[in-house]
């Protein structure tokens, strides 16, 4: 009797080791895509920066949540390619 793999045999995937990292980084440049849009951005600590009120921090905010995703993804592409 052949055992074969099932469709979606393990649905949590995205969320294991070099995965959870490209799934993450998506997220961040997901989350800095709304935000550019929006014209606003969420600091843990400060609550929220407007572009037009705060233009510098503001960039800079958006800026981070890009960087920290590419940043991920790119740490995924190392973890895989090892």
């Amino acid at each position: 009797m052949e055992r074969t793999a099932r469709f979606m045999s393990d649905l949590l995937w995205f969320l294991k080791k070099p995965y959870g990292f490209f799934t993450f980084g998506m997220f961040l440049i997901l989350l800095g895509l709304v935000q550019a849009y929006l014209g606003k951005a969420w600091l843990r600590a400060g609550g929220w920066i407007y572009r037009a009120k705060q233009p510098i921090r503001y960039r800079v905010t958006v800026a981070m949540y890009f960087l920290c995703g590419v940043l991920s993804i790119v740490l995924f592409l190392c973890e895989v390619n090892r």
